[in-house]
């Protein structure tokens, strides 16, 4: 079993929640910390940290990015650069909390942050990057217009998570990622950087990106870098087959330890 510890933290006065995750047998000093998907919050995890934690023996580290849930809320609007900039205030919460040996798990938008903020700083044991995006294909700007499709049903269910921010996130993400600035939007530059080990998952049915993608940014980052494509998953192989991804996880970071 694992313990759950919420605190608030100011970022440049902004307050940020965070979650610490701490397994009964605290094994291994390596910190997991979890990066949320687009529209999602350490919430939105649910039990996938906490079950990764405890395989591990490790300590894990959540926290909501502004906007999401139960951080402040925020007026700014996405723009092209925007993850950019969530990976260097990435850096200032991994320096404000003093975490070490730092192993980043992000979904989607979260996975390309940890993409990022491994080429720019160098203090990553390791990445696993699920779902996350190094560019914008035809098939991610599709998947989001079919997505738009069912907006008002997906926004009355994000609002257990993000509260009055949820409209507005919303409105950020799908905005942001079909704007004709973005659609050039591209860190294929940025991969060879990185220099720790670094996990690639994708789902084969991925509904924003094709197998392609997941490949090439294997084979981009370089030796060090795997590519595991899962069978019957969709976006979120941590949410369709979390024991299976878990289990993936845990090898690999077993193996590079």
């Amino acid at each position: 079993m694992c313990s759950s510890e919420t605190i608030t933290v100011k970022i440049e006065g902004k307050t940020i929640s965070c979650n610490y995750i701490t397994p009964a047998n605290c094994t291994n000093n390596t910190l997991l910390l979890f990066l949320h998907d687009a529209l999602g919050c350490s919430e939105s995890w649910k039990g996938f940290p906490s079950t990764l934690c405890e395989e591990m023996g490790s300590v894990g580290f959540t926290y909501d990015r502004l906007g999401h849930g139960k951080s402040a809320a925020t007026t700014a609007k996405w723009s092209k650069g925007y993850l950019e900039a969530e990976a260097d205030f990435l850096k200032k919460i991994i320096t404000t909390q003093n975490l070490k040996k730092i192993v980043l798990i992000g979904s989607s938008d979260g996975g390309s942050i940890a993409l990022l903020y491994a080429a720019k700083y160098k203090d990553c044991a390791a990445i696993v990057s699920i779902a996350g995006h190094s560019k914008v294909e035809e098939v991610t700007t599709g998947g989001i217009r079919n997505t738009m499709q069912y907006s008002e049903k997906i926004i009355h269910q994000l609002k257990k998570y993000h509260g009055d921010k949820t409209g507005l996130l919303f409105q950020n993400w799908q905005e942001c990622w079909l704007s004709h600035d973005f659609k050039n939007w591209n860190i294929e530059t940025e991969l060879p950087k990185i220099q720790c080990s670094s996990l690639i998952i994708q789902g084969k049915q991925d509904e924003y990106a094709t197998n392609t993608h997941c490949t090439s940014i294997a084979q981009l980052i370089g030796k060090k870098a795997k590519a595991n494509l899962i069978d019957d998953c969709g976006h979120f192989p941590h949410k369709e087959n979390p024991s299976h991804i878990a289990t993936t996880i845990q090898s690999f970071l077993n193996s590079e330890s």
